[in-house]
């Protein structure tokens, strides 16, 4: 598995839980929603894979950013070191 989709994986599964969690509080709390709970609430798991799988692949690029531009200082910043001159 290549590293951009272990981080998209992981932040699939973080943003599924929470928008699931969130949906589901809605449907509990709301009481014309949970007359009809069998109806909304497979609605709501059904919704819920689906913007966290978009969202996932939306944010997967700007963490990969912005690890890339640390790991770019962080060798720019070893090689212009004082010490390390020729």
């Amino acid at each position: 598995m290549s590293f951009h989709r272990l981080i998209m994986f992981l932040i699939f599964l973080t943003a599924q839980a929470m928008v699931f969690g969130l949906g589901t509080a809605v449907v509990v709390i709301t009481p014309s929603l949970m007359e009809n709970g069998n109806v909304w609430l497979p609605v709501v798991n059904v919704s819920s894979f689906v913007i966290a799988a978009v969202a996932a692949w939306l944010i997967t690029p700007v963490v990969r950013a912005r690890y890339a531009a640390k790991r770019r200082v962080a060798v720019l910043a070893e090689t212009t070191r004082p010490d390390r001159a020729a």
